[in-house]
């Protein structure tokens, strides 16, 4: 198993996690990467979209794009 050094407060702060909620050490550490990896992704997705605003026609196009599709919510088709 690989091993990974982490700060005191880390390795303290870890073990009142798990004693508090009854999950592992690697549960909890999977749980905060897995987080962690998210709001990455929703950090990139949001500053993608806020170059795509930054250009006025691009920005046009993708309004346009999303009323396009929104006409197909009313399809009659199951969600």
């Amino acid at each position: 198993m690989p091993q990974t050094r982490i700060s005191d407060w880390g390795h303290q702060t870890l073990r009142n996690l798990a004693r508090e909620t009854g999950q592992t050490s690697e549960q909890i550490l999977d749980r905060a990467l897995s987080l962690l990896e998210r709001e990455r992704l929703l950090d990139a997705i949001n500053a993608g979209y806020l170059g795509l605003k930054a250009d006025s026609s691009a920005w046009a196009v993708e309004l346009a794009e999303r009323n396009a599709w929104d006409a197909t919510l009313a399809d009659g088709a199951p969600e």
